[in-house]
């Protein structure tokens, strides 16, 4: 089956994927378009927004308890 494009609107700003943080920003102001993928939804984050992320999968919050964040500062707005 052939995916079809869906339109994403992004309002005003630069926009960062959730998914491919380390690719260039995406203009906003204007509907784009959006391969679906099966294992997410698209998300998208404001540039200088700052991600707390902690990046060890595991099975279990209590797991994660210790575990270190990632920061990830989106645009050189973004200050930490």
């Amino acid at each position: 089956k052939t995916k079809s494009a869906i339109s994403v609107y992004l309002p005003p700003g630069r926009w960062f994927d959730f998914w491919r943080l380390q690719a260039e920003p995406i203009p906003g102001g204007k509907s784009i378009e959006v391969l679906p993928d099966k294992d997410h939804v698209p998300v998208y984050v404001r540039g200088g927004s700052i991600l707390f992320k902690k990046m060890r999968r595991r099975r279990s919050a209590g797991t994660m308890v210790n575990d270190p964040y990632t920061l990830y500062c989106l645009g050189p707005e973004a200050t930490a």
